[in-house]
C-alpha cells in the first residue's frame, strides 16, 4: 500500500512539475480544418468572404460563402456559395455572371481547389469599441 501511494504521489509531482514547465503555446493542440480555419475563424466581424472555387472539370466559380458541413474528410464535406455567382469554363479567359440562380453547393469530392478573399471593412462604432476589444481578447484567449 505504500508503495502505491509513493508511486502515485511521484506521478502526480511530475505531471505538475512538467505542466508548470511547458509554456501555454506548446501544449495549446486544436484541431481545425483548413476550410474553417481560413473562412469562419480568420474572419474578422463585418467581413464577407469570397471564394473562387476551381473544380476538378477546370471551371471556375466565384461567389460569397455562406457556409460548409464539418465533415472531417474533404471529399465528404459540402461548400454553399451565394450570389452574385459568376463562371468562368476551363477554356474560356471571360467570366460570367449567374442570374437566376441564388445559391450553389458544392460537393468537396469534386473541388481541386480553393482560393479566399476576406473583403468589406471592420466597422466600430466609437462608444463600443473598448466592448469590441474586450470580446475579442475574451474569443481569442479563453473560446478554445
Amino acid at each position: 500500500m505504500t508503495v502505491l501511494a509513493e508511486l502515485s504521489i511521484s506521478t502526480l509531482f511530475a505531471v505538475v512539475f512538467s505542466d508548470l514547465r511547458t509554456t501555454r503555446a506548446a501544449r495549446r493542440i486544436h484541431w481545425s480544418n483548413p476550410w474553417y480555419l481560413t473562412m469562419e475563424r480568420l474572419r474578422k466581424p463585418g467581413r464577407t468572404v469570397n471564394l473562387s472555387v476551381r473544380l476538378k472539370t477546370g471551371t471556375e466559380v466565384v461567389g460569397s460563402y455562406m457556409g460548409a458541413s464539418t465533415e472531417t474528410d474533404p471529399s465528404k464535406r459540402e461548400l454553399v456559395l451565394h450570389e452574385p455567382l459568376y463562371f468562368r469554363h476551363a477554356n474560356d479567359a471571360k467570366s460570367s455572371k449567374v442570374e437566376d440562380w441564388h445559391f450553389i453547393i458544392f460537393a468537396g469530392s469534386e473541388i481541386k481547389y480553393l482560393s479566399v478573399q476576406h473583403v468589406g471593412e471592420i466597422k466600430q462604432p466609437k462608444a463600443a469599441s473598448w466592448n469590441y476589444s474586450v470580446t475579442a481578447w475574451l474569443s481569442k484567449n479563453w473560446s478554445k
